[in-house]
């Protein structure tokens, strides 16, 4: 019906496959982060990522000697990566929070 932004990568988000799309420009998430939280030494207090299937990239971009942030939630569960079932972007990003030294909590 209308062109989507919000359909993440190619190959990554496949719930938007065949829907009309609109190219949007993006880059790396720290130098934003550094920018926004800078006058907060900076710390991040909540943090919420939810990016389609492209968690581990955007985490890829985050220097975490830099920028503190105390709690993340983080989305490694949905229809293309599904509760307990081996899923290689929920390894990456489970792998990538334990190198940054961060706890993993679950209900």
């Amino acid at each position: 019906r209308y062109p989507m932004t919000n359909v993440g990568l190619v190959d990554k988000a496949r719930t938007y496959e065949g829907k009309p799309t609109v190219d949007v420009p993006c880059g790396p998430l720290q130098p934003i982060l550094q920018d926004v939280f800078l006058a907060n030494q900076g710390e991040i207090h909540f943090f919420s990522l939810d990016v389609e299937g492209a968690e581990s990239l955007v985490l890829n971009t985050i220097d975490f000697t830099g920028i503190f942030i105390h709690v993340m939630m983080i989305e490694v569960v949905n229809v293309h990566c599904k509760a307990k079932v081996d899923c290689q972007v929920r390894n990456d990003v489970r792998q990538l929070m334990k190198e940054a030294g961060y706890w993993r909590y679950s209900r």
